[in-house]
């Protein structure tokens, strides 16, 4: 199963397009401005593959954003995106289960590069699993 709907979750709308625009072209996007969007969202019966959360919210935690995502669709894939980024913080996300800590500004190329790395990877544990 690859990636086929990815949710960005920024309250940054210029940073929210410009991803829309370069995702849109591979996968299914849907976006959110806050917090209480993304909740929203998740609410739903929508198949969420990846998420792209900004840490900071105006109304909200990312990281807890991230572990409520991965509580109503366990095999998403998250990636983390800050303009605050420490040592500390990267590694507290990865232990929650981000796939990715991405800091501020970022090259676009490079966002993109591991949204495919991560369609790759999630092919391959499909593969994986369709083969045992």
């Amino acid at each position: 199963m690859s990636i086929k709907r990815v949710l960005i979750v920024d309250d940054d709308s210029s940073l929210r397009t410009a991803l829309f625009r370069s995702l849109n072209k591979k996968y299914q996007v849907i976006t959110a401005a806050n917090y209480a969007e993304a909740a929203g969202l998740m609410q739903t019966d929508l198949k969420l593959d990846l998420a792209l959360l900004d840490l900071k919210l105006p109304d909200g935690d990312g990281l807890h954003l991230m572990t409520e995502l991965k509580n109503h669709h366990p095999h998403i894939k998250v990636i983390i995106l800050t303009g605050h980024g420490s040592v500390e913080t990267a590694v507290d996300a990865t232990k929650k289960g981000a796939s990715h800590f991405i800091t501020k500004p970022f090259n676009i190329a490079e966002l993109i590069s591991a949204v495919d790395n991560l369609n790759n990877f999630q092919n391959l544990e499909t593969e994986n699993h369709r083969l045992k």
